[in-house]
This record gives structure tokens, C-alpha cells and sequence, in this order.
């Protein structure tokens, strides 16, 4: 990392702390695409709900220095961010008389600006908050994509989870974005978004037995421990794990997908295949013969695979709101609760203290 990324992340880190201080939801190096590809990483986005359908949401571009020049040097990034972003900002070190000029340039942009102080002991103070211009950038099927959708629903997910239990990442592909819950051994409730079609080959990234219908949605149990799904499936007779499976959503289905091999072994940066040879298994079709050749196919593979038990459905057959999104994490956990429990009895890990899938959903904090 060189000095001047050094000073950039610090930066960020100061933001970051100042949004969280606000009960913002914070994510860093967020992905998003304003073009064919996924070209920006946003390097701090933070969401709150302000009520159960208004997602308050923003943008930050981070640049070290503090002179009018810095400030200008991220336009470009910053603008990008507003296809996204109904408020952007950008934060840097220069105070509001030395932007100069440039603070007229951000008011005619509608952009928004923060001061960071890395010396001092108040490092952030928003000097400009953004404010409606003739630019108007939105895409509002950007907005619902990225903002309301992924993060939102991670908001709205902390009001459920155990918050200090989540994680969210891109996946091994900047087009996608997960939420996991309640990990332990590499084994976690999961939320996964994926994009059918990849836009550089035309071909389903993921799962190719779910069509190319448009964006979905996959809500279950994700388990990828080599060591753990080697005890799992030792220690557990075929008919055991088809009965607790079989108390599942039938609609669910079963897949496994293989790691690539790196140096002969699977690494970080493994990337992951589709089995064709198991496909897809609905719950509701499941038989003993089915989890014979996955206790098989496990065994040959030497345990180098991803297990995903899910439930698949289109990302905009869902309402798109607070309480529908945490509606959504307890039902999550409720459903596929049984399975998470059975795994970890199996593999000797002790449950982690849940959230309760049936209490009544929080009214968001204002």
C-alpha cells in the first residue's frame, strides 16, 4: 500500500467512525457498476432507514490533502456515484476557505463535502451537505439494485441478527453481494443476490438451472469448511441428513458447486463450478439415492466443494421495505434453522445465541 492510499484509508476510517456515530449501517470499497462493468468501488456507502419505506442512503470518495486540487481530483469518481447515490459527498482534509472555488463547483454539482482532520479531535465536520442541482444523476433501477436491495436489506437485517455475527462481501464476483449470518466453521444463513446473466458472456454465472429470467435471490444455508463437511458426512448416516432436510421448504434446493484447485489445493482465490453431474435438487424430490451420490461425489472431490441448501426466487417479487426485509431474516432463520442446528451438532460446533426469527420486527431507530 503506498503512503498515499495509506492516508486515503485513514481517511476513510475516520468517515466510517463518523457515520456509525449516526447509526448508519457503513460499508467500505463497495462495488457497484455505472457502466457495462463493475469499474467504481465506493470507498465508504452508509444506510440508515429513516422509516419502514424511506431508506436514507450515501456516497463518500476519500482523497488525502488539503487544497482545492484534491478536492477536484475526485469529481470525477464522485459523479459516478451519483447513478447510484442520491448523496454523495466527497472528504478530504482541506478546510471550507481552502476549497476556494471549488466549493461553488461542488453546490452547482449537488455534491456534499466533509473535512477531515486527521490531527486534530474533531476529525470530521460536514461543512456541505449535498444539495439538489441540475444534474439530476439518479438512475432510480440503480438506486433500487444496489442501495435499497443489498443494503438496505442488510440494515434491515441487523435488526434481526446478531449484528457482531454478520458479514457482507461481493462473493467472487463484484456483480454479486451476500449477507451471512451466525457463522461458525464456514457455515452460516446466507442472503445471496446474483445477476442471471453474466454481461461479458452472455451465460448464468451461478446457477445456470434457474434461467435467465432476470436478478434473484437465494435464502438458506451455506456450508464450505473442508475439514467440517468431511466430518459432517463421516459422521452422518444418508438417512439422518435426508429426514432433517426433508423439514425444510420443499420448494428449496440442493447444490454443490466444486473449487478450482490452485497448486492443487483450494485457496482464496479459488473460484468456484457449478456440479452438472448433481444439478439442482429440489427438496421436495429428494430421495436416499440422491444423498448417496452427494456423500460420493463429496468423498472423490476430497471434500474440496460448496454446499448450498436454498430457496430461489426473483429479487422483485419481494417488497422492498424495512419491515419486509426483516420479515425476511426471521423467516430465513426459522426455516432453515433446523438444518444449521443438525450441521453443527454433526460437526461438534457450539449454536451461537440467535435472534429470535418470531419476535415482532423493530420499528427502525430515528
Amino acid at each position: 500500500m503506498s503512503p498515499t492510499q495509506a492516508l486515503e484509508r485513514e481517511i476513510s476510517e475516520h468517515v466510517c467512525q463518523y457515520y456509525r456515530s449516526k447509526q448508519y449501517s457503513v460499508f467500505r470499497e463497495l462495488s457497484i457498476g455505472t457502466g457495462k462493468e463493475p469499474d467504481n468501488r465506493i470507498d465508504v456507502a452508509g444506510v440508515k432507514w429513516a422509516d419502514h419505506a424511506k431508506l436514507d442512503s450515501l456516497a463518500v470518495e476519500c482523497k488525502r490533502g488539503g487544497s482545492w486540487r484534491e478536492v477536484g481530483s475526485a469529481l470525477n469518481q464522485a459523479l459516478a456515484y451519483k447513478k447510484v447515490f442520491p448523496r454523495v459527498y466527497i472528504a478530504a482534509e482541506a478546510s471550507e476557505n481552502e476549497l476556494d472555488h471549488m466549493k461553488a463547483v461542488l453546490v452547482a454539482l449537488g455534491l456534499g463535502y466533509l473535512q477531515v482532520d486527521l490531527d486534530g479531535n474533531v476529525p470530521v465536520r460536514e461543512i456541505m451537505q449535498p444539495e439538489e442541482s441540475q444534474l439530476p444523476l439518479t438512475k432510480e433501477n440503480r438506486f433500487m439494485s444496489v442501495v435499497m436491495r443489498r443494503l438496505g436489506r442488510y440494515a434491515a437485517y441487523q435488526s434481526v441478527w446478531n449484528t457482531e455475527r454478520m458479514r457482507w462481501g461481493h462473493g467472487e464476483s463484484r456483480r454479486r453481494f451476500y449477507i451471512s449470518g451466525y457463522e461458525e466453521n464456514h457455515l452460516n444463513f446466507l442472503w445471496h443476490y446474483i445477476e442471471s446473466l453474466d454481461p461479458t458472456t452472455g451465460r448464468p454465472p451461478h446457477d445456470p438451472t434457474f434461467g435467465n429470467r432476470g436478478e434473484f435471490m437465494e435464502r438458506g444455508i451455506n456450508f464450505e469448511s473442508t475439514l467440517h463437511l468431511k466430518r459432517l458426512f463421516e459422521s452422518t448416516r444418508p438417512q439422518d441428513l435426508l429426514d432433517v432436510l426433508k423439514k425444510l421448504p420443499d420448494d428449496a434446493v440442493l447444490k454443490l458447486y466444486d473449487f478450482e484447485l490452485v497448486g492443487g489445493r483450494k485457496t482464496q482465490f479459488s473460484r468456484t463450478e457449478f456440479c452438472a453431474e448433481l444439478g439442482a435438487v429440489a427438496l421436495r424430490d429428494l430421495t436416499e439415492h440422491h444423498i448417496k451420490r452427494l456423500y460420493e461425489y463429496c468423498a472423490l472431490r476430497r471434500y474440496i466443494v460448496w454446499l448450498l441448501v436454498v430457496k430461489r426466487s426473483l429479487i422483485d417479487e419481494s417488497e422492498d421495505s424495512c419491515r419486509s426485509y426483516a420479515e425476511e431474516a426471521g423467516t430465513l432463520q426459522k426455516e432453515f434453522g433446523p438444518l444449521y442446528d443438525f450441521i453443527l451438532d454433526k460437526i461438534g460446533s457450539k449454536r451461537p445465541a440467535l435472534g429470535h426469527g418470531n419476535d415482532p420486527v423493530p420499528d427502525p431507530a430515528f
